[in-house]
């Protein structure tokens, strides 16, 4: 997607949700591309309005940086954290009460031009 306003970001939110999570199924984890540039929070606290309290939100570019594919570094963020089931303390911005992680979704944009969901799920579902 590209150079999308914020209501459009929702919409296509809601179009990925509708059509790769499973009816009755919700995002365990968002993997957050929130860097602290107050220019772009409008994209990722729109998500996460639309996943609403039941999912833990946890931000990744304190620990990667900021750069074109730092949403490779979040897919193998999300890879070790499904592996694992260990997420760092310091990453999170919102917990949830499910203590196990079976779907991640990431959500990041570049410059406020480049947006990007990747939805990861646990291989044992």
């Amino acid at each position: 997607m590209y150079r999308l306003a914020k209501g459009a970001i929702v919409e296509q939110l809601q179009q990925f949700l509708r059509r790769y999570l499973p009816a009755g199924e919700q995002i365990d984890l968002l993997l957050s591309g929130e860097d602290g540039d107050s220019r772009m929070i409008k994209y990722y606290t729109a998500c996460e309005e639309v996943l609403k309290e039941r999912t833990a939100v946890a931000r990744f570019k304190h620990m990667f940086g900021e750069y074109a594919t730092v949403s490779a570094a979040a897919l193998w963020l999300a890879c070790y954290i499904l592996n694992k089931q260990l997420l760092p303390k310091h990453m999170l911005k919102y917990e949830n009460t499910k203590s196990k992680y079976d779907r991640i979704l990431i959500y990041n944009n570049h410059k406020g031009r480049q947006h990007s969901f990747i939805l990861v799920e646990n291989a044992r579902l």
